[in-house]
């Protein structure tokens, strides 16, 4: 048995097609790109034949997509900026990463959706909490979660009531606060 991977030719010279006609070549230039004849182009796109290696190599130069040639896939070219950011990133130390990567992560757009895993256990104790108030299980764990931010952050109790409250700007003034105790 052969370790040759076999290509399905069809839909290779398919995608092959599609890249010629996205670039805006016709059959004639665009083998002259890749250094065949027009026939040997002809019958790659009709998967009648296999290209090299150097054939690829020279329609990559001219802006083909070779990652979807292969595998069908579109590929995400990186954009100047990001290749500019990967260059000076990998120049950091692990530490100066650990930061990038950490104010990356502060900047992207924040979900609405939050993921929390429970016990069985804290789950009934949860659907108990929310039936005696007449509430759904949902409104219960906002009010909790809420309550628990409130608590962390310091905020006295007639501030919670405000339509907006700057939870960063409550755990900045409480880390300040601590800072004082400590140094005392």
């Amino acid at each position: 048995m052969s370790n040759k991977k076999v290509i399905d030719l069809t839909s290779f010279g398919a995608r092959l097609r599609e890249e010629r006609l996205r670039l805006g070549f016709n059959q004639t230039d665009f083998a002259e790109i890749g250094g065949v004849q027009k026939d040997g182009q002809v019958k790659y796109e009709a998967g009648k034949r296999e290209p090299g290696i150097g054939y690829i190599a020279l329609l990559a130069q001219a802006g083909v997509d070779v990652g979807f040639l292969i595998s069908g896939l579109v590929s995400t070219a990186a954009t100047d900026d990001e290749m500019e950011l990967l260059f000076y990133y990998r120049q950091l130390d692990t530490k100066s990463k650990s930061s990038v990567l950490g104010l990356a992560d502060s900047l992207r757009p924040m979900t609405k959706e939050v993921e929390v895993d429970f016990s069985s256990t804290e789950i009934e104790l949860i659907k108990e909490l929310a039936e005696k108030a007449g509430v759904s299980v949902e409104v219960m764990l906002r009010r909790m979660l809420l309550q628990g931010a409130y608590e962390l952050a310091e905020i006295p109790p007639q501030h919670r009531q405000k339509e907006e409250v700057d939870i960063n700007e409550a755990l900045r003034k409480k880390s300040q606060k601590e800072g004082k105790i400590s140094k005392e």
